[in-house]
């Protein structure tokens, strides 16, 4: 599996789980929603994962600098 495809899996598994999240939090607002942890639990599961999306894009954007002063 090559880094790109790593990459777009994450990304889609992120995606994946704010849509999780998204419907869970619609289904709460409209009445169906049988248990708020499980709508709770979705929410925290989407945030962590787009955090943690967010953290290693910094990390590749600060390397990608670092790398560009060092051969600029």
């Amino acid at each position: 599996m090559s880094f790109e495809d790593m990459l777009s899996a994450s990304v889609r598994k992120v995606n994946s789980l704010q849509l999780e999240a998204d419907e869970k939090v619609r289904s709460l607002a409209i009445g169906e929603a049988e248990d708020i942890s499980e709508v709770v639990l979705a929410s925290s599961r989407a945030d962590v994962a787009m955090r943690l999306m967010m953290e290693l894009r910094n990390k590749f954007l600060d390397a990608y600098q670092a790398l560009s002063r060092i051969t600029g």
